[in-house]
């Protein structure tokens, strides 16, 4: 997990001010909450497609990787390949309740659901490529709560997306995003 290359190329000089702002208040947000104290360490970044959601994810994500040391487990994931992850898991659970008798594909389903858990416990999560035409509904469900909790719990989680905390898709969610993440509009 921590030797996984980051990717984008996300350099921190190359953002607008108030995306240096947002970055380095979250970074600073991140010491202080994996030190267990409350604090902002979700990192909400919003913008169109193209305007530079993953890049500013990505100089957030190398920035903090860079000030911990190599044993720091985090991990980057798209939404799409998440939510594919947790319908494994369930998939590989079913089958295997199924065929209780057979060892080999329950240590296989049992990795299935191991490979998510893990998920909600890494140090840093990147969960990238959030859109509005994705399942949604299934995202709110299955996936956000975790990431809210992540977040509760001082564990640095950057979401890069092309939803405001504010748009129609993200409803009654807006105050929750806005308590426990720093926004970031990305822009070019």
């Amino acid at each position: 997990m921590s030797k996984l290359i980051i990717p984008g190329p996300g350099r921190f000089g190359s953002l607008h001010d108030h995306q240096q702002k947002a970055v380095t208040l979250w970074q600073e947000n991140c010491e202080r909450g994996l030190a267990g104290e409350q604090a902002q360490v979700g990192l909400w970044v919003y913008g169109d497609r193209g305007a530079g959601s993953t890049y500013i994810a990505s100089t957030a994500a190398k920035r903090m990787v860079r000030e911990i040391d190599d044993d720091f487990a985090w991990d980057y994931v798209t939404a799409t390949n998440l939510m594919d992850r947790i319908r494994e898991s369930w998939s590989a659970n079913k089958v295997s309740q199924g065929n209780s008798g057979d060892y080999d594909l329950y240590v296989e389903s049992a990795s299935f659901e191991d490979a998510v858990r893990k998920l909600w416990d890494l140090k840093l999560l990147w969960i990238d490529d959030l859109y509005e035409e994705h399942d949604i509904t299934f995202f709110r469900k299955h996936a956000l709560p975790r990431l809210f909790q992540r977040v509760k719990s001082g564990l640095p989680t950057v979401i890069a997306t092309d939803m405001p905390p504010g748009d129609p898709q993200l409803d009654g969610l807006e105050k929750v995003i806005q308590i426990w993440f720093v926004t970031c509009y990305a822009e070019r």
